[in-house]
């Protein structure tokens, strides 16, 4: 038996939330009244990078973050699983990941190459794009890659707090979303859920309510894409609106912070961007203002230790 992982059989675990409850936001399924506005900060990539596991230590002891989300088959998981152990109380889970997308830094399935071939490309690492994955892979074998990965998360002694999917990669193909449900009522862990604004827009009417049918919980509503600023000068006041403007219900808002420097430089594009996120997430005023706004933070350990009472 996984540590820590109490498996029970699937008609015990899954249980579907109560009709009364179906058309509730998830702060009255949490206990609060139905106006609250509850926020989740996860931080995406935790492991990809030193860099990035330097920024999310930090963003989670002096900052706002409250949950992140690791990559099992890149090259910094050992330093994320040695922190958690010396931080029980952060809530970590694993950023199931199927792509890899940058060009100078790669990385292999964690099931092995012989157990998912079509998950690799012709050079012998995942693919780049998640269109690859979709044309190349069965959802068989992305689940095979995915049980891969949170178990390697708890043979590690990381115990998963959710689950979410690296570029959308299991969450925007109707097929490999089925998989990603299955693997939350599996594992009896909440998951990145889009708002049925959301769904609807990408042409996936019913899924919301589908999801919370299976009994398995997410945010209300995820913030999915911003627009780019005109400068890294003007990253705070964009998340700044997001949270002038939240919802009542829980909302996502996902970052990808890390330290500016020549790994990350070496990596990737985005490094000045994903340094001003990190900037944002110490910030003292930020903290200010959702306290300002009323707003709650929580994290995926709120949801998953709601849905396993369910």
């Amino acid at each position: 038996m996984k540590a820590g992982l109490l498996l029970l059989p699937l008609a015990l675990y899954a249980c579907p939330l109560l009709a009364a409850d179906a058309d509730k936001n998830v702060a009255e399924l949490l206990g609060y009244p139905p106006e609250t506005k509850l926020l989740i900060i996860n931080a995406d990539d935790f492991g990809m990078s030193h860099a990035t596991n330097l920024a999310v230590f930090d963003a989670f002891q002096r900052g706002v973050l409250t949950s992140a989300t690791v990559m099992m088959p890149t090259a910094w998981v050992k330093e994320v699983a040695l922190w958690v152990q010396e931080h029980p109380e952060a809530a970590v889970g694993v950023h199931l990941t199927h792509t890899s997308e940058w060009k100078n830094y790669k990385w292999a399935p964690v099931a092995g190459r012989a157990a998912v071939p079509g998950m690799l490309a012709p050079d012998g690492y995942m693919w780049a794009r998640e269109e690859d994955v979709w044309g190349h892979a069965t959802p068989q074998e992305a689940m095979a890659e995915a049980k891969a990965q949170i178990d390697y998360a708890l043979s590690l002694g990381i115990e998963p707090t959710h689950i979410d999917s690296h570029m959308g990669t299991m969450q925007l193909h109707p097929d490999f979303w089925q998989v990603y449900l299955d693997l939350s009522r599996e594992y009896r862990l909440p998951q990145r859920q889009a708002s049925r604004e959301l769904y609807n827009a990408l042409g996936a009417t019913g899924r919301k309510e589908a999801e919370r049918e299976a009994g398995v919980l997410g945010p209300d509503a995820l913030i999915y894409s911003l627009p780019n600023p005109q400068s890294l000068a003007d990253v705070p006041e964009l998340y700044n609106n997001v949270l002038r403007n939240l919802k009542p219900g829980l909302t996502e808002l996902y970052l990808h912070p890390a330290i500016d420097g020549p790994e990350m430089q070496a990596i990737s594009g985005s490094h000045a961007r994903r340094d001003a996120d990190y900037r944002w997430l110490v910030d003292p005023q930020t903290r200010e203002l959702i306290d300002e706004l009323g707003i709650k933070l929580i994290s995926y350990r709120d949801l998953r230790e709601a849905m396993r009472r369910r």
